[in-house]
């Protein structure tokens, strides 16, 4: 593997072994060789792009690792910071998607491929306000997938085709100090800070660039905070699976 850096001021250029997206459902932190850059324009958006092999590879085929349109992943965000003055405070992202992969292994791995595509786009927003006392992180995505006929799979076996279908994922958290730090008894101070968390993915999701579980949905409470050297929390969770009542799935 090999990975090589260029950079001045915001302006950032990799080449190599690469890992691009910060959508939690379209692409999130995928790794492959290939390339990635990430321009700023003007004072407070930037525009990043990438192109990589659709898996991961090794040795000197395919060295720049986008040679092959077939087996491919590419991507193109844009964000913007909209507060100069308080980086952090509201920071936007927009993200497309294509991904487009063959049965094909990645290097070393034991497990049989399919022929794989997918394109969508997703919007995330991240901010805090009050003196970040109220932090929160939400997003949506849509994406369209398919598995392509594969042959060798099918081997003259009469199967179901698979429906190109639009779905969405969707997920929110959002926390709040509602004590910070407050001075209790001999210097020691009192935190709380309550969370809470949603997610859920509608039946047949799916995005190449992301790993996901679909057709569930979460809902999760949380309280933490500490006192001193003590620490503690209180959590609640709902989970449910299966939310197109799919009779052959437990």
């Amino acid at each position: 593997s090999y990975l090589v850096e260029l950079s001045k001021g915001k302006f950032k250029a990799n080449f190599g072994h690469v890992s691009f997206g910060s959508n939690r459902h379209l692409i999130n932190s995928f790794s492959s060789r290939g390339v990635s850059v990430t321009v700023p324009v003007g004072k407070q958006n930037e525009v990043s792009l990438a192109a990589m092999n659709g898996t991961s590879i090794v040795g000197f085929d395919n060295f720049i690792g986008i040679t092959r349109g077939k087996h491919s992943v590419l991507s193109a965000s844009f964000a913007r910071e909209f507060f100069k003055e308080n980086p952090g405070g509201l920071r936007t992202e927009f993200t497309v998607f294509r991904g487009s992969v063959l049965p094909l292994t990645n290097f070393n791995q034991g497990e049989v491929n399919d022929a794989e595509k997918s394109f969508g786009f997703g919007f995330k927003a991240i901010g805090n306000s009050f003196k970040q006392r109220l932090r929160y992180e939400v997003g949506i995505t849509r994406s369209k997938f398919t598995n392509p006929a594969d042959k060798l799979l099918e081997q003259d076996f009469t199967v179901t085709k698979i429906k190109e279908l639009w779905r969405t994922a969707r997920y929110a958290e959002i926390s709040f100090d509602f004590i910070q730090d407050v001075k209790v008894w001999k210097e020691k101070s009192l935190k709380l800070t309550g969370t809470f968390r949603h997610e859920e993915i509608q039946p047949l999701f799916r995005s190449i660039g992301a790993s996901t579980q679909a057709d569930r949905r979460q809902n999760q409470f949380e309280i933490a905070g500490n006192f001193g050297e003590m620490n503690f929390t209180y959590g609640n969770l709902r989970d449910r699976d299966n939310l197109g009542d799919i009779v052959s799935i437990l």
